[in-house]
């Protein structure tokens, strides 16, 4: 299913963008331990393409199993 990392090295941190790795270190300096929500949108696409095909849910899906979140999303395979 993953191509690019294990799943239970994303779920344990070990690979992430290194934004995430700071807002961490930052919040538990402060001692803060927020609710957050989460929204990813494209602002481009690659040599500017006009459209894109949503896919990924599944994976994003099973990784977020066990979470106690509400998840929506575009169908997969949408053409946006």
């Amino acid at each position: 299913m993953f191509h690019t990392a294990d799943p239970d090295d994303i779920l344990k941190g070990r690979v992430t963008d290194v934004y995430f790795s700071r807002t961490l270190k930052i919040l538990r300096a402060k001692g803060v331990n927020p609710s957050v929500k989460a929204e990813f949108i494209a602002k481009s696409l690659p040599d500017n393409w006009p459209w894109a095909v949503f896919a990924g849910l599944e994976e994003a899906m099973y990784l977020m199993k066990h979470l106690p979140i509400r998840l929506r999303a575009m169908r997969e395979g949408t053409v946006f």
